[in-house]
């Protein structure tokens, strides 16, 4: 993914504008797209800043109850992804998945979800 404009640039180019320079001169002096000029100052007249978004606070995940999902594998181990998914409701095998290895399971294809933890122990038995 690329990386946002700073969020120093963004102010000076919106201070631009309220000092009267046209859109399309401060597009040739910073060597900024047009659009995205026309972008930031539409952002700005609406929400008040040019601050660009944060990817990174997980903000749009879905969350998962990790005990249901325990649950589910404890009544029933022998579920695949795609059918623990349908039980938990509107998340993906993709998200089961993730949930399932952060919980600590591993899975056999004979024996269903393990928990790590017994599987190691046994091991060293």
């Amino acid at each position: 993914m690329p990386v946002p404009y700073s969020n120093d640039l963004r102010l000076k180019v919106i201070s631009l504008i309220k000092q009267g320079k046209k859109q399309t001169e401060i597009s040739r002096l910073l060597e900024i797209d047009k659009s995205t000029i026309y972008r930031w100052y539409k952002i700005f007249k609406s929400k008040g800043n040019v601050k660009p978004k944060s990817y990174n606070q997980n903000q749009d995940r879905i969350k998962v109850n990790l005990g249901k999902i325990e649950e589910i594998i404890i009544k029933e181990p022998s579920l695949t992804l795609w059918q623990i998914a349908r039980k938990m409701g509107n998340v993906t095998n993709v998200t089961v998945f993730n949930a399932i290895k952060k919980m600590g399971y591993s899975f056999k294809k004979s024996h269903g979800y393990i928990k790590n933890e017994r599987k190691k122990r046994e091991d060293c038995l």
